[in-house]
This record gives C-alpha cells, sequence and structure tokens, in this order.
C-alpha cells in the first residue's frame, strides 16, 4: 500500500480547491481597495454563530454588501471544528450567502440559557468556593440576567 501511495505521480498530489461556492467566484477579482481585514475566529465550541456571522460582515467594513466576497472570505473567519466543518462542504452545494450564513448557525446553535432575576436571587456560594470566585460567578450571571417580563 505505501508502494503505491509513494507511486503516484505529481499530478495526482496537487491540490485544487473546491469551495462549497460556485467556484466562477473564485475566478472574479476582489473589490479595487479591498484588504482583508482581521476578522475575529470563531472554534465552534463556544459562542453564539449568529454573532460571529454579525461580527464578521461588520469586520468587512465598506464591503458588507457584497455577498460574493462573503462567501469568499467566510472562511478566514473559521478555526478549529468550524473550519473543519466548513472544508468539508460539499463543492458548490452552497449557492448563496444566505444558505451558508443558514447553515453555519443550525450547525453551531447552542441554546442560551436565559437567566432570570429568581435564578439570580437564588444564586448561593457553594461549599468551598471561594467568595471572590463567587462574587465573579454572580457577576457574570447578573450581567445575563434577564428581566421575567422580558
Amino acid at each position: 500500500m505505501l508502494e503505491k501511495e509513494l507511486s503516484r505521480s505529481q499530478e495526482d498530489w496537487k491540490y485544487l480547491p473546491q469551495p462549497p461556492y460556485p467556484s466562477s467566484l473564485l475566478q472574479q477579482p476582489y473589490p479595487k481597495g479591498y484588504e482583508t481585514p482581521t476578522f475575529v475566529l470563531f472554534d465552534g465550541r463556544k459562542g453564539s454563530p449568529k454573532e460571529h456571522v454579525n461580527r464578521f460582515i461588520d469586520a468587512l467594513g465598506p464591503y458588507a454588501g457584497d455577498h460574493n466576497l462573503r462567501l469568499r472570505e467566510f472562511l478566514k473567519s473559521l478555526i478549529d471544528r468550524a473550519y473543519t466543518w466548513y472544508t468539508t462542504l460539499a463543492p458548490g452545494s452552497i449557492h448563496s450567502w444566505e444558505s451558508l450564513a443558514s447553515r453555519f448557525c443550525k450547525k453551531y446553535f447552542q441554546h442560551e440559557e436565559r437567566v432570570t432575576t429568581t435564578q439570580l436571587n437564588n444564586t448561593r456560594q457553594k461549599h468551598g468556593e471561594d467568595p471572590v470566585d463567587f462574587v465573579r460567578r454572580f457577576r457574570d450571571l447578573a450581567l445575563d440576567c434577564y428581566d421575567e417580563k422580558d
């Protein structure tokens, strides 16, 4: 088996990118004056995918309205398992920015627990928990707290 792999021609080892979006977009030049911004990176483990998409679009600045550019650049905002997910999308399977954003958000949807004022009021220091750690935990909960009427 090793011999078979080693005997492959140079052509067999060439990598030709096959994006999930229409490959014709690779032929289009980037907009005049465009420089790739520094994107917030999403790893697929934590964070809101919807928030990530919004930050990604914001980072594009004046080019945010260019949906083809969004398709081409989105991969640059992904790392780890999210990057792997993107690279395993079938070539040509994404036909629009909306479809990519929708698939991404469905894949990485995480139920956001809403902390209510009642839950916050019932939060107690755990047995053996350092007081400073308790205050930090309480503060973090308080920042995510919603009034029950919301």
